[in-house]
């Protein structure tokens, strides 16, 4: 089963989490996002975790590797070009998840995470295009 889905629109990717994860759609999962950065351009990535059933905490460890990782992005850019990340929730495990990794890892760019049904588009813009 594919693990997430990442869309591209205009400045900002979507990125929808699906129910399972395997070590091969992590890989994959830190390769398309690797890729946002080769176009050298500021981006926002919006995650859609409502989906996500039980994860092996094991990936947070992991995402919290990959998050020392991506701060090597400024060096090559002279920024991190990750502006903001938007993290819609709707389970007190993903969230969990959430606060270990940004626990064990600062976030390269500043990160909002909100209760899916709480979300209110109309407050957020990135680049005056609205999410």
């Amino acid at each position: 089963m594919q693990w997430s889905n990442f869309t591209k629109l205009d400045y900002f990717v979507l990125v929808e989490l699906g129910e399972n994860l395997d070590d091969n759609d992590f890989k994959q999962f830190k390769e398309k996002w690797l890729s946002l950065y080769q176009e050298g351009k500021p981006f926002t990535i919006v995650f859609d975790t409502s989906k996500v059933g039980w994860v092996n905490p094991k990936y947070a460890l992991q995402m919290s590797e990959f998050i020392k990782d991506l701060r090597a992005t400024e060096v090559i850019h002279g920024k991190q070009l990750m502006t903001n990340c938007f993290i819609f929730y709707n389970s007190w495990y993903v969230k969990l998840l959430l606060k270990l990794i940004f626990y064990i890892q600062k976030p390269v760019a500043p990160v909002h995470i909100l209760k899916k049904e709480d979300f209110d588009i109309s407050k957020y813009k990135i680049k005056n295009k609205y999410i």
